[in-house]
């Protein structure tokens, strides 16, 4: 499942818009990817559309960021990340990423007891 449209991305949350549907299937799935192991899986676990409406605002935004850091950028493969010269922990996550996920929680790195 897309955790963000094409429409949502042209029409709510950038600047930008992409009108190739086909590449911008591709920088989604690859957004979702990096996302996905940025909040260890929180969104394969839980429903996104279902969860608080804030924390899925800012992981929509986060998305979008990305997407449109990527599509920018040119950037989509891990070599072409190795050319960056600016990096962030994970290398390939633009750095408005993590502001925007600030304060949802789904950034932390605690481990659950029961």
């Amino acid at each position: 499942m897309a955790y963000l449209t094409i429409n949502e991305f042209n029409n709510t949350y950038c600047s930008i818009e992409i009108l190739d549907n086909v590449r911008f299937t591709q920088l989604e799935r690859r957004a979702s990817l990096l996302l996905d192991a940025l909040t260890r899986d929180f969104y394969r676990h839980h429903n996104l559309e279902e969860d608080h409406e804030y924390r899925k605002q800012k992981f929509k935004q986060a998305m979008a960021l990305q997407i449109e850091w990527m599509y920018k950028t040119g950037l989509m493969s891990d070599d072409q990340f190795d050319n960056v010269t600016e990096s962030t922990p994970l290398k390939n996550i633009a750095s408005e990423v993590y502001v925007m996920l600030l304060g949802t929680g789904l950034l932390s790195r605690k481990i659950g007891v029961k």
